[in-house]
């Protein structure tokens, strides 16, 4: 992996984006998925 010089800033904008925004919608997705999959099994519902 190179090393590219960049500003704290830059960083803490790019890391917000990409971690809080995945923070926020994954876990939604993820229990979505999950809801879908257990309406499938007979017996739980």
């Amino acid at each position: 992996m190179r090393y590219r010089p960049s500003s704290a800033a830059s960083l803490l904008n790019r890391n917000i984006w990409v971690y809080g925004l995945g923070g926020l919608v994954l876990p939604f997705v993820g229990i979505k998925l999950i809801d879908l999959v257990i309406q499938f099994i007979p017996g739980l519902r």
